[in-house]
């Protein structure tokens, strides 16, 4: 604050104390700094698109939106620009689904090849997922979340990692994560007597998870691909899945390549039975009960 009530005009200035004011939750106070720096520096895509995550996060999607685009126009080769369209969109179909859908077609067509335009323009029209895009919608999401990615879900309050754990108890002997991420399910696990393998396909997330220091093993690979070809080299006591399969879809191989062990996972609820999967708007998975418990039979 000081260095820019000595020198005025200072864009990044402005930039480093919203960002600042930002992550401690004064957002009303954030957006000042970013105007104040978009201002000063209008063409720089990171003022535009840190200045639209306060407005997306005060609810205002719509100018949130236009920052972004003009943001990913001038910088298309930031990912996580075009991952900010979609988490952004994803909130204004909550609230206009046909706006929404508008902007998210008119995307697609510009960005045909853009997997982040077409995860949420099929999560909001109900279009079929292509082949493959699972696996690279995730890879890219997590590699370009994983330096907030705790952060972000200290702030709603995240304990899937705590649940599996409260429901299994302690593991003696080796357990291996799927989808370890930045090893949240590791840190709930730590124990004396356990040995934590973490399998991911996002390298940026096990570095997270590496520095942590708490993984025996950590592995850069497809789930299905690791647990088809290496699971039973580790004779696992537990395999946990903490908000893996609601980036998955289709479940059927993969449970079926845990076998013979226990697993411990979470899924989101499908609520209206009208499928065994359904993307939402999201751009996850949700899966019927009944298609799970007929998996685990």
């Amino acid at each position: 604050k000081k260095s820019f009530d000595i020198t005025r005009g200072i864009a990044g200035a402005h930039l480093n104390y919203g960002t600042l004011l930002y992550r401690s939750g004064r957002k009303s106070e954030a957006l000042e700094e970013y105007r104040a720096a978009a201002a000063l520096e209008p063409e720089k895509p990171e003022i535009s698109y840190n200045l639209a995550l306060v407005l997306k996060d005060l609810g205002d999607y719509e100018e949130a939106l236009g920052l972004m685009f003009n943001a990913h126009q001038r910088a298309p080769e930031r990912e996580e620009f075009a991952a900010g369209i979609m988490e952004t969109l994803t909130g204004l179909a909550a609230n206009n689904a046909e706006l929404a859908l508008k902007i998210a077609e008119n995307w697609q067509k510009i960005e045909p090849d853009n997997v982040f335009s077409r995860r949420i323009l099929a999560g909001i029209s109900g279009m079929p997922v292509e082949s493959g895009d699972d696996r690279l919608y995730a890879e890219k999401l997590f590699d370009n979340f994983a330096d907030t990615y705790e952060m972000v879900l200290g702030r709603i309050g995240y304990d899937t990692p705590r649940k599996l754990r409260d429901l299994t108890g302690h593991v003696e002997g080796t357990l291996v994560d799927l989808g370890c991420g930045t090893g949240l399910v590791g840190m709930a696990y730590q124990a004396a007597g356990t040995r934590l393998v973490g399998v991911d396909i996002s390298e940026k997330s096990l570095d997270q998870a590496r520095n942590k220091g708490i993984y025996r093993e950590l592995i850069a690979d497809d789930l299905l691909h690791f647990c088809q070809t290496r699971l039973h080299d580790y004779r696992p006591a537990l395999i946990t899945a903490a908000d893996v399969f609601c980036y998955l879809g289709r479940l059927d191989e993969l449970i079926a390549a845990c076998k013979p062990y226990k697993l411990a996972f979470s899924v989101e609820l499908l609520k209206d039975g009208s499928a065994d999967w359904k993307l939402a708007p999201t751009g996850r998975w949700q899966h019927n009960p009944d298609y799970i418990a007929r998996l685990l039979k």
